[in-house]
């Protein structure tokens, strides 16, 4: 692959430079391109909020990435879109977030691929120890018995027509729990491949708990050393039963690391589009979100953004009570061991320097939002509002914002609005930056 055959960006910033032909490939691509198929989700949770993969802003005249990174190949032709504040500061996010330390490839060329791969793995490790949480996948098979002792249940017609013919001879049926094959192989087979993309890291341990590694090492005795090969060449679906269902996610994933390319989406369905994206506002909420959690222990930190059930709603009918005007605030931080919410946080991985629809640096719509759930809190006698921004260095627009304290919600009373911002341009190393944040964000609930 030549240099000319990849688009290299950083996500939220121009795509530059750009020929007539990139450009003309990069509108087909954001049209064969279905961005909620190539996503990979972290929190095993959906999405609703929809966000273009890159877009003209008319007003600058220039193409720009959205909130995504990753590749996305084409037609020969790849786009490459990396964190905009470099893989040292994704890495350490991710090992927030995980609880483990995620390694950084110092290659170029070949780096975007290494972390993707990498951070498909711990995903995949992830999902193999939550579908595992009850027990290896096991189905339930018949096995019928002729002898003199019964296993199980009689089967009396059948006990009866041996009988019958001369044969001493009593059926029975039992229902045995067994390894289910199919989906044993194909966890294998995926495993097989990480480990091989993965080898430059020195070892399983440092993307497989030992929990993972322990299911493996059964799946391999119980499929008597089984590698998946077989599931490979396999085209039929795999059967799933309530026991397995839990198995669903992981091996769906997979099977796409078992064919090398973990996602394809075509919204037209021809001329497939191959490739892996991660958002990085999920990633950013899901940072904050354990950032919070390890700073803020004396109250309870409840992720509520990504989760099916709805927190408040805006409006009320009148005569009906019938809500509308659903609000799921990304993060509720309650007072330890009751109900009381004293702080609505909002992770918002956008740019803040000031701009063309964002003259002040912030999105009318953000402070919209905040606006609707500290109305909707109605009953909390006073609580805070927080929207938490990344920055680096040269942003002082949220720092700014921060430094004036409080913001009062006019007509609404004891509830307050706070800006943080966290410099992601500091040393991945120096944890000044997220200490100082949980400072602020302490004062703000007091």
């Amino acid at each position: 692959m030549t240099d000319a055959s990849v688009i290299t960006a950083c996500d939220l910033t121009p795509i530059t430079p750009l020929s007539g032909e990139d450009e003309a490939w990069l509108k087909e691509l954001l049209r064969e391109a279905d961005v909620t198929a190539l996503k990979l989700g972290l929190s095993g949770a959906g999405d609703t909020e929809e966000s273009p993969l890159a877009y003209f802003d008319s007003r600058a005249g220039e193409w720009f990435a959205g909130r995504f990174v990753g590749e996305l190949r084409y037609k020969d032709r790849t786009l490459r879109i990396l964190p905009r504040f470099g893989m040292p500061v994704l890495s350490r996010w991710l090992s927030k977030i995980w609880g483990v330390r995620v390694l950084t490839s110092q290659g170029h060329e070949e780096s975007s691929r290494i972390w993707l791969w990498e951070l498909i793995a711990r995903m995949w490790a992830g999902r193999l120890t939550l579908a595992a949480k009850h027990g290896l996948p096991r189905a339930r098979y018949e096995e019928r018995h002729e002898g003199l002792a019964i296993k199980g249940r009689l089967l009396v017609r059948e006990s009866a027509l041996r009988l019958h013919t001369g044969r001493s001879l009593l059926v029975s049926r039992t229902r045995n729990p067994h390894l289910d094959r199919r989906i044993g192989e194909i966890l294998l087979g995926a495993y097989d491949c990480l480990r091989r993309e993965l080898a430059h890291l020195g070892g399983e341990p440092k993307w497989l708990t030992e929990r993972g590694a322990t299911l493996i090492a059964d799946l391999r005795t119980g499929l008597q050393g089984g590698d998946g090969r077989n599931s490979r060449l396999e085209r039929t679906p795999v059967r799933y039963t309530p026991i397995t269902e839990t198995y669903r996610p992981v091996v769906d994933l997979s099977q796409m690391i078992i064919r090398q390319q973990p996602f394809a989406a075509s919204a037209k369905g021809d001329r497939p589009v191959t490739g892996v994206l991660l958002d990085m506002a999920e990633i950013w909420e899901l940072y904050v979100l354990h950032l919070l959690r390890y700073g803020l222990v004396d109250h309870e930190v409840v992720h509520t953004g990504r989760e099916a059930t709805v927190e408040r709603w805006l409006w009320e009918s009148t005569s009906a009570g019938m809500p509308l005007g659903a609000l799921k605030p990304d993060i509720l931080v309650r007072q330890l061991g009751s109900d009381d919410v004293v702080a609505v946080i909002d992770a918002k991985y956008k740019m803040t320097i000031p701009g063309p629809g964002r003259p002040q640096g912030i999105v009318r719509e953000d402070l919209y939002q905040m606006a609707g759930y500290l109305t909707a809190f109605h009953d909390a006698p006073a609580i805070a509002g927080i929207l938490v921004y990344p920055r680096d260095g040269t942003d002082g627009t949220i720092a700014q914002l921060q430094q004036r304290g409080h913001w009062c919600l006019r007509g609404g009373q004891g509830r307050r609005l706070s800006f943080v911002g966290i410099d992601c341009k500091a040393r991945v190393d120096d944890t000044a930056a997220e200490d100082e944040a949980l400072r602020v964000i302490r004062s703000r609930l007091s």
